[in-house]
């Protein structure tokens, strides 16, 4: 195997910067989850406007889903299986 990965697989150079760059983006998107979750929960949320509301209920549910997918593709990074997620 290559130094380093147990599967023996090499990742390319754009794969690695990618690799690299995921665990900041998952803090990031891990922070504004929970800061979004924490306004979402506090007891004057459903007092805001309507428009408000759903900007906010919207970008709760796109944060959720690109954290699974950052997460997710980092996993398939580090398996080795670069390409394979499409």
């Amino acid at each position: 195997g290559g130094r380093g990965d147990p599967t023996g697989k090499k990742l390319s150079y754009n794969e690695q910067r990618e690799l690299a760059a995921l665990p900041p983006r998952t803090q990031t998107l891990e922070a504004e989850q929970t800061a979004l979750h924490a306004a979402v929960n506090a007891a004057d949320f459903y007092k805001e406007g309507a428009d408000a509301i759903a900007r906010t209920l919207a970008r709760v549910a796109a944060v959720d889903e690109e954290l699974l997918e950052a997460l997710a593709r980092w996993d398939d990074l580090e398996s080795g299986q670069g390409k394979s997620r499409e």
